[in-house]
């Protein structure tokens, strides 16, 4: 085929897949998801109990759940960080009250007032520089 024949052959190709896709792009059509916050929570699991940490300090910090001198270890979360946590099983029983022990690596220790949480409530920690301003609250989720 020579030089002619080969750009026509692209040039029809090329016009024929233009047409093709924006035909194909109007029938295609679809609203956008709305975008989702990490921090809202969904329906399934706003009905069970949760943790959310807010770290405003400097340090890392390595976070336990403790009920009658037993710890279970949640995790790490990063200095300035915020992140939901999985309770135990345990700590999810109606009536059953436990504290969060927040270890900041490398310096001391915020240990919360004995909470209860029952489902479809969250237990907000905020961690700040001075531990003695950190605060723990539950309320009910939206």
């Amino acid at each position: 085929m020579n030089t002619i024949g080969r750009m026509m052959s692209t040039a029809i190709l090329a016009g024929g897949l233009a047409t093709m896709s924006s035909g194909s792009l109007s029938a295609q059509a679809v609203e956008p998801e709305p975008a989702r916050d990490k921090n809202t929570f969904s329906e399934p699991m706003a009905r069970a109990a949760a943790l959310v940490v807010e770290n405003n300090n400097w340090l890392d910090a390595h976070l336990y759940v403790t009920r009658g001198g037993v710890r279970t270890s949640l995790g790490l979360l990063t200095a300035l960080g915020k992140r939901r946590f999985e309770l135990p099983a345990w700590a999810k029983r109606p009536g059953e009250d436990f504290r969060v022990l927040v270890h900041l690596i490398g310096g001391r220790s915020y240990l919360t007032p004995a909470v209860t949480v029952y489902d479809g409530e969250v237990l907000e920690v905020v961690v700040q520089n001075n531990l003695a301003l950190s605060t723990a609250v539950v309320f009910r989720a939206r």
